[in-house]
């Protein structure tokens, strides 16, 4: 099993609140600044019961995601999943884009992609 190093983690977690990753779909607060260590994601999308999934996303959230991405039978298209692989193996945050950050963090919260 691939493991994630922590600055790479680190890494995905400040594109996916500095940028527009998930904003279409979800909403952030409680951003622990200046280290982004944790922070508060809602789906903005009701759920039948009339609740919101919501996920306090850590470093070990955005692991898990990029865990689930990785294992094959994740539907995902294949240049994502690519770009995921190379990220963590090369520890390089450079290759999470906003459309892979989306990916990880539907992956953590869901278990799959939802929207997009």
């Amino acid at each position: 099993m691939l493991q994630v190093g922590p600055i790479h983690l680190q890494d995905v977690m400040v594109q996916v609140i500095e940028t527009s990753a998930i904003t279409y779909w979800a909403e952030m607060f409680e951003v622990a600044e200046p280290t982004y260590s944790t922070v508060t994601i809602r789906d903005m999308i009701e759920q039948d019961d009339g609740t919101h999934v919501e996920l306090r996303f850590t470093k070990e959230a955005i692991a898990r995601g990029i865990t689930r991405v990785l294992d094959p039978s994740f539907r995902v298209r294949e240049s994502i999943r690519a770009a995921i692989y190379k990220g963590a193996v090369d520890s390089d945050g450079g290759e999470i884009d906003i459309e892979a950050a989306d990916v990880i963090v539907q992956a953590a919260m869901f278990g799959e992609i939802i929207y997009g």
